[in-house]
């Protein structure tokens, strides 16, 4: 099979020159996946939420009690694709429903569905390039109102919706309106707008998102955390459907916000410092690198507390000094750039006159609702009482006044201010760590709906609404392909592959950019962690690090977790540190040593009770685990994990080895008592890849180190045999008319030039050996990637089957799919190290080694 002109491939512009293939292949990645950060976005607190599995719950009988039999609601949104994107979805009606996907009809619940309480259809949802509006008319009856709607497999195939309405612009969420008593929507009937304005629709559209003129009157405080505000709310939400009113906001110069950032969580209690990683331990450091400490001396005693949190717009180079000036209504500290520039011990006006900081500097303010005393005397100009809670402030350049700006960029909000409160009594600021958009802070008294949740999150100033973390980047679709939007940020198993791949790149080369880059994209999921916990228990289902938090299989956590342990092994040789990394790999390891299944052997599976894939076991479940394995042992110093990553090798030799052929069967499927028989090529990939991870780490006197290289051993000799004349192997490794497939070569590549250069082969077949995973890299190089650095003939994900001709004809190759470029890479790396050794080798006997290997794959192919 060809997938370019040869002039085209790697080979043809770069010859022999393997760093330079490296580089290409590793720029091509880099530069198609730039490092596009989370979306932060406004969302509602009383929009519709997911359920644990995903769906959006919808179930109107809760949101509109008021609504009589017969009546109607409807649910709008919509969705951006980058590409042209396929995935199934789910509809569980409750009553009659309808949806519509761009404007045309996707789902009509039959009399059936609506009467049946567990009813649940699944069908596919085509996404078009650009905006994708989807409405969802719901009908109350006797049975429901409402459904459930959402993505199958809704941790991987992830479905992101947005607000409509130009007044919702940006906001994460549906708009829900009704009860309505006639159809106004779809069918015989024009459809909203999502682009227009909601006021057009003639409905009143919730959640709100805009305040009542009553609550704009309040001090900003008050209005957002305040007893006041609640009291208010209450009126507000009963009347909100009269006005019909959304958007809008506070006065962006009236109003004062906070919001914090990235993946820190915020102590409580006295003197405990608002730190990340959700212990005050983790950041012990940070509260003496130059924060203030709201406590002693700052009128944490006072009460209950709320952060606002901005940026200066400064102008370039100016000689007039910085003024900040303003109003608190209580006992207040300011902060400009993490230094105390003003305390105000019982609020009142201020006035204060700071030297120039750098350009953009961030304002941090904390404004106590108590109004004790506690003996300060204002570092600033202070006069009158304090009243209600919250602030006003101005900064003038001299006497130009300045521009403020959002401290980080959330879609949708007009307001430069973001807020978090209400605060417990007593915690101390640390304002470089609050200062963070995904800090989490100890929260006092009740919110929204009576509840006392332990943490808080950054707010803007709009009526139950806070930001949130979306990942918006490359979506997966139904076959496992992602389009062509930057994978950044992602935490799933082929991009651990991949990061894994530019982490040795980056050291092959000496290139610390991709080295950087590597980090960056792990730490993109890393920092946001436990925000992204917190995330899932506040709304119900995660908006970042779907498979992190969400980790109910191997797939979900071993291949990304094992990358992110070697990032952590380079980053602490260069003297960086590991401990987040090391937090997460604890976790991973619990679930992989405690809690996921075995049979009784002990041996790893996959239970899925009621999916296809109910008590199989695969081989690729070996890389999901093993590497990880191999990596925590030595990270945290639990030799008890190595020793697990051994016996799971055997263990899995036992079931899916197959003697005759000897390769491995892609799957043993326990619900029929015997393996599928079908040698997947990837699927041995994956195990031998494993192997020559796990024998580098072995020690020689390990019990099971004989066993393991036999069966490495074992492995290589059935698939060297099985390599076709163009140096690459079948899709299904015995059967000569399946295509032929990179990515299990660049895996088999890597692991036979390892066995060579580490000594696993036996002597009389190293050179065999080496000619085999050299002619290997030579037909990669010729026919799977072109001079752009474009990887073909990859594979998509797959599923498994009792027959090859699923793997054949179902399974078609993907151009730059994810699953073949880490690996690719990884060859690249291995066969550059085996020329090296063997040039080395050379010298040392007088002979032009490498020429001969390189010979001897000429003549084999």
């Amino acid at each position: 099979m060809s997938y370019f002109e040869p002039r085209e491939s790697m080979r043809s512009a770069f010859g022999d020159d393997d760093h330079r293939i490296l580089e290409v292949l590793a720029a091509r990645y880099v530069g198609a996946n730039s490092p596009v950060p989370f979306a932060i976005r406004p969302f509602s607190v009383n929009g519709i939420m997911q359920t644990g599995e995903g769906l959006y719950d919808m179930d109107m009988a809760v949101r509109l009690p008021q609504a009589k039999s017969g009546d109607y609601a409807y649910i709008f949104g919509k969705v951006w694709s980058d590409d042209e994107r396929e995935i199934d979805v789910i509809v569980e009606p409750l009553g009659p429903v309808r949806v519509y996907v761009r404007e045309e009809l996707l789902y009509q619940s039959t009399a059936v569905d609506e009467m049946k309480p567990d009813a649940r259809a699944v069908m596919p949802l085509c996404l078009h390039r650009g905006w994708n509006p989807l409405l969802i008319e719901a009908r109350r009856t006797e049975a429901g109102f409402g459904c459930r709607f959402g993505a199958e497999e809704a941790k991987v195939r992830i479905l992101q919706v947005q607000a409509p309405f130009t007044g919702r612009e940006g906001h994460g969420g549906w708009a829900y309106a009704g009860p309505v008593q006639a159809p106004r929507f779809g069918g015989q009937h024009a459809f909203p707008d999502p682009l227009g304005g909601e006021e057009a629709t003639g409905l009143t559209w919730l959640p709100r998102v805009e305040w009542t003129e009553e609550e704009k009157r309040l001090d900003n405080c008050e209005r957002l955390f305040g007893m006041k505000a609640r009291e208010a709310r209450i009126g507000a939400d009963a009347g909100a459907r009269a006005e019909g009113s959304a958007g809008g906001s506070a006065s962006a110069a009236a109003s004062f916000g906070a919001a914090a950032g990235a993946g820190a969580i915020a102590g409580g209690g006295a003197g405990t410092n608002v730190g990340a990683g959700g212990s005050p331990e983790a950041d012990a450091g940070a509260g003496n690198g130059g924060g203030t400490r709201v406590g002693s001396g700052t009128g944490s005693e006072g009460g209950i507390g709320a952060l606002g949190w901005t940026r200066l717009d400064l102008p370039p180079a100016s000689d007039h000094p910085l003024v900040l000036e303003g109003r608190a209504a209580g006992k207040s500290v300011v902060w400009l750039d993490g230094r105390v520039v003003a305390k105000l011990p019982a609020g009142g006006v201020f006035r204060v006159s700071v030297p120039r900081p750098p350009a953009n500097p961030q304002l941090l303010v904390y404004s106590l609702i108590s109004e004790s005393e506690s003996g300060d005397e204002s570092e600033g100009e202070s006069d009158g009482e304090g009243r209600g809670w919250g602030f006003e402030l101005q900064a003038y350049s001299g006497t130009q006044p300045l521009k403020l700006l959002l401290p980080v960029p959330v879609q949708g909000c007009a307001s430069p201010w973001l807020y978090a409160g209400p605060l417990s009594p007593g915690i101390s600021i640390v304002p470089e760590i609050a200062c963070r958009p995904s800090a989490l802070f100890p929260c006092a008294g009740e919110n929204e709906g009576g509840s006392a949740p332990a943490f808080t999150a950054w707010r803007p100033d709009l009526p139950d609404t806070y930001i949130r973390f979306f990942y918006e980047n490359a979506m997966l679709s139904s076959k496992w392909t992602s389009g062509s939007a930057t994978n950044f940020g992602r935490w799933d198993y082929p991009l651990g592959v991949t990061m894994y791949g530019l982490l040795r790149t980056s050291r092959e080369l000496g290139r610390p950019d991709l080295l950087r880059y590597a980090l960056e994209h792990i730490r993109s999921c890393t920092d946001l962690y436990e925000y992204a916990l917190w995330d899932k228990e506040r709304y119900g289902f995660p908006g970042v690090n779907h498979q992190l938090v969400l980790i109910r299989m191997l797939d979900n956590c071993g291949s990304f977790g094992s990358a992110m342990l070697e990032a952590a092994r380079m980053t602490e040789e260069q003297g960086g540190g590991k401990q987040q990394f090391l937090r997460i790999a604890d976790m991973i390891a619990e679930f992989m040593l405690q809690r996921l299944e075995r049979r009784p052997d002990g041996a790893f599976f996959r239970e899925c009770p009621g999916e296809y894939s109910a008590d199989t076991m695969w081989a690729d479940d070996l890389y999901m685990s093993v590497p990880f394995l191999i990596r925590y042992a030595e990270a945290a110093g639990k030799p008890e994990a190595l020793d697990e990553a051994a016996r799971q090798c055997l263990l899995f030799n036992s079931y899916l080895f197959m003697e005759q052929e000897g390769v491995m069967s892609h799957v043993f499927d326990f619900k029929y008592g015997k393996p599928t028989r079908v040698p997947w090529g990837r699927g041995n990939g994956w195990v031998l890849f494993t192997l020559s991870e796990l024998l580098e780490k072995l020690p020689e006197g390990h019990a099971d180190r004989g066993e393991l290289v036999r069966m490495y051993r074992q492995l290589c000799k059935g698939i060297t045999a099985l390599q076709s004349a163009s140096g690459l192997w079948h899709q299904v490794l015995n059967r000569p008319d399946a295509y032929e497939e990179a990515s299990c070569t660049a895996m088999f590549v890597y692991a036979l030039a390892r066995g060579v250069r580490f000594g696993w082969i036996e002597p009389e077949l190293r050179h065999s050996y080496a000619a085999t995973a050299m002619k290997g890299w030579r037909g990669l190089t010729e026919q799977a990637m072109d001079r752009r650095g474009n990887v073909h003939g990859v594979c998509s994900g797959s599923r498994y089957s009792f027959i090859p001709d699923y793997y054949m004809y179902d399974l078609r190759t993907v151009v730059n799919d994810n699953h073949g470029i880490g690996i690719m890479m990884l060859a690249g790396v291995e066969i550059c190290r085996l020329q090296e050794q063997v040039k080395r080798e050379g010298e040392a006997n007088g002979k032009d080694q490498v020429n001969g290997v390189i010979g001897a794959a000429e003549v084999s192919g």
